[in-house]
């Protein structure tokens, strides 16, 4: 894994951010700390050794198409992280499976709350498709 330690100066705004680690051996609902009411984004580090490498980024919360309001997630980032899907599969078991077969030590898993009442409206979706254009994390799909 070449060394890949990005800063994200676009997501500095965000003051109601937080992470936290999730290692294989971790249960995920108990160490994710991302808020349960807000919609936003997540950006996931692998950590092997003294390296730090992006790999993932996502979203909690969706634009209406048609109303053009922000609707989010009923269980917010949290919900998202902890009960999300990928293939069918539970996002937590994908990740385990993925930290033991490249040997990663831990995920670091970043979360921003990109859309509030009361301060920021920013499209999740919108963010987190210039960061994958940016960035190309390995585990977002081309």
């Amino acid at each position: 894994m070449a060394p890949k330690y990005v800063q994200m100066t676009e997501l500095s705004k965000y003051t109601n951010s937080g992470k936290f680690n999730f290692t294989a051996t971790d249960i995920l609902s108990k160490v994710c700390d991302a808020p349960e009411k807000h919609g936003g984004v997540y950006v996931i580090y692998a950590i092997k050794k003294d390296l730090r490498e992006l790999i993932y980024v996502g979203i909690s919360g969706r634009i209406d198409k048609q109303s053009g309001n922000f609707i989010p997630r009923a269980d917010g980032i949290k919900g998202r992280i902890v009960k999300g899907k990928r293939d069918g599969e539970s996002r937590k078991n994908f990740w385990i499976r993925e930290m033991i077969n490249e040997n990663i030590d831990a995920l670091e898993i970043n979360w921003f709350v990109t859309y509030d009442e009361d301060k920021f409206k920013d499209c999740p979706a919108k963010i987190e498709s210039n960061l994958i254009k940016q960035f190309r994390p390995r585990w977002n799909r081309k």
